[in-house]
């Protein structure tokens, strides 16, 4: 069967973006690809059908195509926010586990057990196994941040790399996780003060959506007026 290797259409270039983000429909490349074209053919034709409007059937169609790239992405930031939060703790505890002598691996699974995100958890655990067959943190390392796309995935698996090169775990795990902790403080206060501000957009949003609505009643009559005037 035919497949395309490079570029937009490529297979692997699919694979990769959905492994990255989680893959949160569990599609393989193909299904992925098959599902954005029915998305695409099914809101184009419906757009065009309710309006007659070719411009808003293009619309649709180009919309449809990206529907689902944009639900993976919305997934995975929501992914990502638990993930920041969740990580504060993981450093501490793994500081805590090796700081007594416990081996990176056996850390990590401890550190997967009180985790709420499904994602991380399960990586996390795959991380812990892959360490524990292999004896390569290294690589397994490298094969857990290839799983997410996310710069605070790569401080904490660069930290990690640093922290058993270097044998100082309890210095480097202990500065990351104090960043961390203040990062995540400011985000929860700047989230505070975001719910006035949003609550304003929906509300120009929607203003915004009826003037629109009501714009185009009025195109139409008047084009139906024109019409019975030069007819």
């Amino acid at each position: 069967m035919f497949e395309i290797e490079k570029g937009y259409f490529s297979e692997n270039r699919i694979e990769e973006f959905l492994k990255r983000n989680g893959n949160p429909l569990r599609m393989s490349a193909k299904i992925f690809m098959i599902s954005k074209f029915a998305a695409s053919a099914f809101l184009g034709a419906s757009l065009f059908a309710a309006s007659t409007n070719i411009l808003l059937g293009l619309g649709g169609v180009i919309l449809g195509f990206f529907f689902l790239d944009i639900g993976v992405k919305i997934s995975d930031n929501s992914d990502m926010k638990n993930v920041k939060f969740e990580l504060a703790d993981i450093y501490d505890l793994i500081n805590i586990q090796t700081s007594a002598g416990v081996p990176i691996g056996i850390a990590l699974l401890e550190a997967h057990t009180t985790v709420r995100s499904k994602r991380l958890k399960k990586e996390l655990a795959v991380l812990s196994a892959e360490i524990m067959l292999t004896n390569n943190i290294g690589e397994a390392l490298d094969n857990f941040e290839s799983k997410f796309k996310s710069s605070d995935i790569e401080v904490f698996v660069m930290s990690l790399k640093q922290a058993v090169l270097t044998g100082q775990s309890e210095m480097i795990l202990d500065d990351i996780s104090d960043s961390l902790k203040e990062s995540n403080q400011i985000l929860l206060q700047l989230e505070g003060g975001k719910i006035k501000s949003i609550r304003i957009m929906i509300q120009l949003l929607m203003y915004v959506g009826i003037i629109g609505i009501l714009l185009y009643g009025l195109w139409t009559e008047l084009g139906k007026v024109w019409s019975s005037m030069l007819g």
